[in-house]
């Protein structure tokens, strides 16, 4: 995935760019996304002692974006994104 960070949709994504001072054309392996937000995922759970597959309710999912590290700057995202 090539990163522009002005056409990134996805928080989570955003969240794994800035975490890892990834720059605009960049090319980031879907991969190693989708393994780091797994792992945060558990990191999160193990934290809060939640079950596996536990669905997180709004006050969780909140928690879990600033654990993360969620920053959406485009706020014509904001009421538009699906974190289920």
């Amino acid at each position: 995935m090539l990163v522009d960070r002005a056409k990134i949709g996805n928080p989570y994504f955003l969240a794994y760019v800035n975490a890892h001072q990834i720059q605009d054309g960049a090319d980031v392996p879907h991969y190693a996304f989708s393994a780091w937000i797994v792992k945060q995922h558990a990191l999160f759970r193990d934290f809060k002692k939640l079950q596996k597959g536990q669905p997180y309710n709004s006050g969780l999912q909140q928690e879990f974006e600033k654990f993360i590290g969620v920053e959406v700057r485009n706020d014509s995202l904001q009421g538009k994104l699906s974190f289920a």
